[in-house]
């Protein structure tokens, strides 16, 4: 019959250490992830939420700017008087055109 042998001291101490050592690295790892995936998640969230809305004002203001440039644009034509400035009123009008379809 074989007699087993117990482990050393020693053996078993660093068997200890290396497992408390393990265990700690793990849970910082766990925790930096966590933390990163959180950080990372929120500042994704509020960039795009800043970002929609920036461009929400962007239409908006371009909206504006072309609905009161059609504005200044229909009350020039309503104050032209086309039976004796036709060629102005066709002046005026490719101007428009132009300015629309200018690069």
């Amino acid at each position: 019959m074989k007699i087993k042998k117990t482990p050393s001291i020693g053996l078993i101490f660093t068997t200890a250490c290396f497992s408390v050592i393990l265990i700690f690295l793990l849970s910082i790892f766990i925790f930096t992830y966590a933390s990163f995936t959180n950080a990372t998640k929120e500042a994704v969230s509020v960039q795009t939420n800043e970002l929609s809305t920036q461009i929400v004002y962007n239409y908006e203001s371009f909206i504006s700017s072309m609905i009161g440039v059609s504005n200044i644009v229909q009350a020039d034509i309503d104050s032209f008087d086309i039976n004796n400035n036709a060629s102005d009123f066709s002046d005026y009008l490719n101007n428009i055109v132009h300015f629309l379809t200018f690069p």
